[in-house]
This record gives structure tokens, C-alpha cells and sequence, in this order.
């Protein structure tokens, strides 16, 4: 019957993909920088998250990558842990803050604040893990079945993918890296 006045004004907001300025493919120990543009205006950074795919293993090296096991980020922090220094820098160059070491600092808030909620939803977005089992990586599945028998390296070569009877070969042949988005 009654309906309540809301003097609150409506503030529109937008969602912008910022690209990174210095590339799209990055290793160890580089830098990623992306630019703000004056256009944006007001930026709630806190609610703001970088899109990224992540490769674990040995750069161009296909055959050392294919006898290791499968790697993962940190269970806790998921791919934070991979963020040492985190800056805001104007355009002239002045330092507005620096959040060093970033990756200890994620590790701190996570381990005092994390519920089974966050957990889940970080698991799939972060890429963390109620632990190092590799059942628990959420971004890893089985590769290919192994079926018991009586003599594993008889009529069968070992490692043979096509055989679902052969042994395990490779570290890489009990699980594999999936993209998830």
C-alpha cells in the first residue's frame, strides 16, 4: 500500500578488459604492466581480477614436460603465489602503493579468513586445492585407464597409449592438464 521514497541516486557502472601493455606470453621473473586509461575514471580495484592461462612446466620442452608429473600453484593462494610485487605508479611515475611480498601477503589473508564457500569458488577460479593430490587439483583429470592383467608387458609395449592394458610409462600418463575457463 505504502511504498518507501529512495532518495539513493543510481550510479551506472561498466565493465572494461584492460590488455596487458608489455605482451601476452610471459616466463619467470618478467613483469606485466597494464595501463589505466584517464578515461576510466573511477576504478574499483578491489573488485577487479586478471584473466589469465597458466602453463606449469618447462618452457619449449615438450619432451621434459612430458616426464614430469603434473605441477599445480599453491593449494592456498592457487596462481597469487606466482605475484611477488604488486604496484600502483602514476603517470609520472610516482609510487601511489606497493604491496611486497604480495604472494605472503595472499598466503596471511587466505589462511585467516578462508571457509569451505571460498575454498570452492577459488578453486575454480584461482586454481586452488584442498590439497596436493592430484584428485583434488581441480584443473587435472585422469589421462587414460589402466586395467590390471596377468602379464602387463606381454603381448602389450609398455606405455603404449593405445593399449589400455600397458603400464604406465610416464609420469605424465596418470593425469593431464585441462583448461577450464
Amino acid at each position: 500500500m505504502f511504498k518507501p521514497k529512495n532518495d539513493a541516486i543510481q550510479i551506472g557502472q561498466q565493465t572494461i578488459k584492460i590488455p596487458c601493455r608489455n605482451g601476452l606470453t610471459f616466463t619467470e621473473s618478467q613483469e606485466v604492466v597494464f595501463d589505466i586509461p584517464r578515461t576510466v575514471g573511477f576504478a574499483d580495484l578491489s573488485n577487479a581480477y586478471v584473466e589469465v592461462d597458466v602453463d606449469i612446466g618447462v618452457p619449449n620442452a615438450d619432451a621434459a614436460n612430458a616426464t614430469m608429473p603434473i605441477l599445480q600453484p599453491d593449494k592456498v593462494t592457487g596462481c597469487q603465489s606466482m605475484i611477488n610485487t604488486m604496484r600502483v605508479v602514476s603517470e609520472s611515475g610516482r609510487k601511489i602503493e606497493e604491496l611486497y611480498p604480495y604472494n605472503v601477503n595472499a598466503q596471511l589473508h587466505y589462511n585467516a579468513t578462508g571457509d569451505e564457500g571460498m575454498k570452492n569458488k577459488r578453486s575454480r577460479t584461482e586454481g586452488c586445492a584442498n590439497s596436493y593430490q592430484i584428485l583434488d587439483n581441480p584443473f587435472c583429470v585422469p589421462n587414460r585407464p589402466v586395467l590390471g592383467a596377468n602379464d602387463p608387458q606381454g603381448a602389450a609395449a609398455p606405455g603404449n597409449p593405445e593399449d589400455p592394458l600397458s603400464v604406465l610409462a610416464l609420469a605424465n600418463d596418470c593425469a593431464k592438464q585441462v583448461t577450464r575457463k
